[in-house]
C-alpha cells in the first residue's frame, strides 16, 4: 500500500471511531445534552439592580434520585457532591453542592376568596443567578416546579459562561430550594440562625436540607406523607448553616419541622437534635428565622426575622387567613421583603413567589420587581 493509501486509511479509521466515540457519548450523556439544550435565559443580569440572571431548565430523566436514596443518601456535602458527580458528570467534571447561608427568608401559607390554597414565599441572600427547574422523573413520582440558588453549583450572578457551568446546571434538582408537586404539596427551606447545627446519628439514611425539599417534590402525596418519609432518614445542616422547613398541602394542612435539643441557649449538641412538627392550627402558617417551638426562647432572646414574621401574622390575623386572590399574597411578600423594609441592605430578596397549590399554578417574581411585568413568570403543572 502506498503512502497516499495508508493515510486516507487512516484517517477513514479515525474517523470512524471518532464517530463512534461521539455516537457513545450522546448516548451516555443524553438526558444531561437534552437538559443543557433546555436552558433558557428567562430575565438578564442588573449589576445597578444587583440582580442576577434568571434562568429556566427543564430536566430530562429522573437524575438518579431513586438510587440515591436506595444507596443511602448522603451524611455530609462531600458525599452528595460524590454520588451527583458520579451519577450525572460520569466524573468528567467536578461538581460542588453547597448550600451556604439561606440569610432571611419569608413564608406563609393562606387562602383565596375561592377557598384555594396558596402557598407563598420570599427567598433572601445576596445577589445570584437563580434557576426554575422542572422536573419529571416518572418511575410513580410526581411532576413538580422548584427553584435553585446557582451559587451553590458555583455559578456567578452573570450566569453560566461555558460547557461545564451549563453541565453544573443538570444537578439543580439537587439543590432545590423551594417548590411545588403536581399532588399540590409545597415546601421551602429557611435558615434557622441556632446554635450549633444538625448532625442527627441514629444509624438512619441521610438528608440535608436540598435534598430532603427534592425528596418531598418527588414523592409526597401530602404533608403527612412527607413527614413519614422525613422521619426515616437522619437530618444533616450543611455547610455549618442551620436549617427549618414549612410544608402545606391543597387540603389546608401546613407543618413546620425543626431538629431541637433543648432551649436556645443550651441547643449546641447537634447530634442530639430531635425532629419537632408543628401543625398549624388556623387556616394558615406562617414561618421566618426563628424556631417556633413553643418556649425554646429564654426571656429577651434575639428572634432573627421576628419583624417580618410579625408583618404577615398580623396581615392574616385580621383577615383570618383568606386573602382575596395571588396578588394580594404577593403584595404581603412585598411588605416583607428585604428593600422595602430595610433599604438597600447588603442582603436582597432574590425572589418573591406564590404557589396555588389548588390549580397548580404559580407567580413567580424577580429581585422585588413587584410592579414590571418583565420580571414577572407565570408557572404551570
Amino acid at each position: 500500500m502506498d503512502n497516499k493509501k495508508l493515510i486516507k486509511t487512516i484517517a477513514t479509521i479515525g474517523a470512524g471511531a471518532a464517530a463512534t466515540a461521539m455516537a457513545v457519548a450522546a448516548t451516555i450523556y443524553r438526558h444531561e445534552i437534552r437538559s443543557m439544550l433546555s436552558m433558557r435565559k428567562m430575565q438578564p443580569a442588573n449589576p445597578q439592580h444587583r440582580d442576577g440572571v434568571v434562568y429556566s431548565i427543564r430536566i430530562s430523566g429522573d437524575y438518579g434520585f431513586d438510587e440515591y436514596l436506595a444507596q443511602g443518601g448522603a451524611d455530609s456535602d462531600e458525599k452528595l457532591n460524590a454520588y451527583v458527580e458520579k451519577q450525572l458528570t460520569k466524573g468528567l467534571f467536578k461538581l460542588k453542592i453547597n448550600t451556604k447561608s439561606v440569610a432571611g427568608c419569608s413564608s406563609f401559607t393562606a387562602r383565596n376568596l375561592k377557598g384555594e390554597r396558596l402557598y407563598a414565599r420570599n427567598y433572601d441572600l445576596r445577589e445570584s443567578a437563580i434557576c426554575i427547574v422542572h422536573t419529571n422523573p416518572g418511575n410513580a413520582r410526581h411532576k413538580a416546579v422548584s427553584t435553585a440558588d446557582l451559587k451553590f453549583l458555583g455559578i456567578e450572578p452573570c450566569g453560566v459562561q461555558s460547557i461545564p457551568e451549563r453541565l453544573k446546571c443538570v444537578a439543580a434538582p439537587y439543590a432545590a430550594l423551594d417548590g411545588m408537586n403536581d399532588a399540590g404539596v409545597a415546601c421551602a427551606i429557611h435558615m434557622s440562625h441556632q446554635n450549633g447545627y444538625t448532625h442527627q446519628r441514629t444509624g438512619k439514611p441521610g438528608l440535608n436540607a436540598s435534598t430532603m425539599i427534592r425528596m418531598i417534590l418527588d414523592y409526597a402525596d401530602d404533608v403527612e406523607h412527607a413527614i413519614e418519609l422525613i422521619r426515616q432518614y437522619d437530618y444533616h445542616d450543611s455547610n455549618q448553616v442551620p436549617f427549618h422547613l414549612i410544608i402545606a398541602d391543597k387540603s389546608g394542612k401546613s407543618a413546620v419541622l425543626e431538629w431541637v435539643n433543648g432551649k436556645n441557649a443550651t441547643d449546641i449538641d447537634g447530634h442530639g437534635r430531635k425532629l419537632v412538627v408543628t401543625y398549624n392550627e388556623k387556616p394558615y402558617q406562617c414561618l421566618t428565622n426563628f424556631i417556633i417551638v413553643p418556649d425554646y426562647y429564654e426571656q429577651g432572646a434575639r428572634k432573627e426575622g421576628l419583624d417580618r414574621y410579625e408583618i404577615i401574622e398580623r396581615k392574616l390575623k385580621e383577615c383570618k387567613g383568606t386573602l382575596v386572590d395571588e396578588k394580594e399574597a404577593m403584595e404581603l411578600l412585598k411588605a416583607t421583603a428585604k428593600r422595602h423594609l430595610y433599604g438597600d441592605d447588603v442582603k436582597i430578596t432574590l425572589y418573591s413567589i406564590v404557589y396555588n397549590l389548588t390549580n397548580l399554578t404559580a407567580t413567580w417574581v424577580g429581585n422585588e420587581h413587584f410592579e414590571e411585568e418583565a420580571y414577572r413568570v407565570k408557572l404551570s403543572l
